[in-house]
Order: C-alpha cells, then sequence, then structure tokens
C-alpha cells in the first residue's frame, strides 16, 4: 500500500536515536496495546496503530484504500474507531483525516468487519457460485430494510457473519434471531457462520456452504451455479 523510505521509529519525548537511518517521531501516547514484540526482540507498532499514524503522510484517498486493505486483512470496525477515539482526544496529528474517511463510509454499509465477509464473498466466488453480492438490501415485512453479508439474489438466500469477538451478547444474539425469522417471512434463507469458521476452518465451511446453496436452489426448483 505505502513504503516510506526511511524507517519511521516512534519514541517518546525526550529520548534520543542512535542512527541517522531512521526518521523519528514522537509521541507521548504508546500504549502497550500499540505495539507486538518480534521474535528478534525489535517492537513494532500494531497494524491499527500504524493506520492510525499513517493518516498524516496520505491524501484522503489513499488513506481511505489503506483502510479497506487494514479491515480486509488485519482488523475490525470497532478497532479502528476505538483507536481514532483514543488518539483523537490527544489531538494526535492526522486526526482530521481519520474522521473523514471513516465518516464518509455509507451508514448502510457495514464494512468488513476485520475483513471476514470480505474473506467470506472471495472463498464462495472462488468456488464457483454465481451472482453473488455484498451488502445486498432486503425489505422486511414491516417496510424496514437490511443489507445482509453476503447474497445470491436470484435463490434469496443470505449470509450472515457473526463476530463472537465483539458481537456476541444475549441482547445481539436475540435481535439476530428476530431479523432472521423476518428475513424468513419474506422469502428469503439465511445461513450464518462465525469469525472463527471463516478464520479457522474457510475451507470446510465453504464446502458446507456450497452444499446449502445446492439445497436451496433445489427446493426452489432453480439450478444452482456453483
Amino acid at each position: 500500500m505505502w513504503r516510506a523510505e526511511r524507517p519511521i521509529l516512534l519514541a517518546p519525548h525526550g529520548s534520543r536515536a542512535v542512527t541517522g537511518a531512521v526518521t523519528i517521531r514522537r509521541t507521548n501516547v504508546l500504549d502497550p496495546s500499540d505495539w507486538m514484540l518480534r521474535p528478534d526482540g525489535i517492537r513494532l507498532a500494531t497494524p491499527v496503530r500504524t493506520w492510525f499514524d499513517c493518516a498524516q503522510d496520505l491524501d484522503d484517498t489513499r488513506f481511505e484504500r489503506l483502510t479497506e486493505w487494514v479491515l480486509d486483512r488485519h482488523a475490525t470496525v470497532p478497532a479502528l474507531f476505538h483507536m481514532a477515539r483514543r488518539m483523537q482526544a490527544r489531538g494526535r496529528d492526522g486526526s482530521a483525516r481519520v474522521t473523514r474517511v471513516l465518516g464518509s463510509r455509507p451508514a448502510w454499509l457495514k464494512p468488513a468487519d476485520s475483513g471476514l465477509e470480505v474473506t467470506m464473498f472471495k472463498a464462495l466466488a472462488a468456488a464457483g457460485v454465481q451472482g453473488l453480492v455484498r451488502q445486498h438490501p432486503i425489505v422486511l415485512a414491516n417496510g424496514r430494510t437490511i443489507h445482509v453479508d453476503v447474497a445470491v439474489p436470484a435463490i434469496r438466500w443470505a449470509l450472515e457473519v457473526d463476530h463472537i469477538t465483539w458481537h456476541g451478547g444475549r441482547l445481539d444474539a436475540q435481535n439476530d434471531k428476530v431479523r432472521d425469522r423476518q428475513t424468513r417471512r419474506v422469502g428469503w434463507q439465511v445461513d450464518r457462520v462465525t469469525d472463527a469458521d471463516t478464520r479457522d476452518h474457510l475451507a470446510e465451511t465453504v464446502t458446507e456452504l456450497l452444499s446449502l446453496i445446492a439445497l436451496r436452489a433445489r427446493d426452489l426448483g432453480i439450478t444452482a451455479n456453483s
């Protein structure tokens, strides 16, 4: 996405560099959660902290691309918002750009939290499923419009990815069940997988979903393109 010509070193105020081969950036905000330890003992900023710090170096377009890339590979949306709130409270450089880019995302587009929806979408597409779309709108009987993570509209099949690491409370589960019932009332089948299914058992999960898609198509008398 972007590589600095010289490594950027985050250092506390008052410290001095031992080499001129790096760019020093002073910070008074460097919590243990902001870095991780490499096997050789070098500390690296986490993807989320690096994402925020890059806001001062990139224009809005490139920072938006970086945001999508980080969401696809490294982080959840709540993690980005948490970092933004924490750092903006300290008046860090780049805060305004972070606010613009995060605020520009359509309200209905539940971003690919930790990239798992995108991962599942790409895996199903690679397996040959035709007609896949992300964030497909479905109008419920009560007039409310929801957007499902992944869908095959031709057979009215939808897939939701549940993030048990941050979205798994009793009320969330209850709301999901109500939403699923309402979706079925308008003729859609909703299946759910977890972040663990997607991250740790992707191949097995895709195989299972292919079977469910085929069964759904058979029940409707439609030839499944998979």
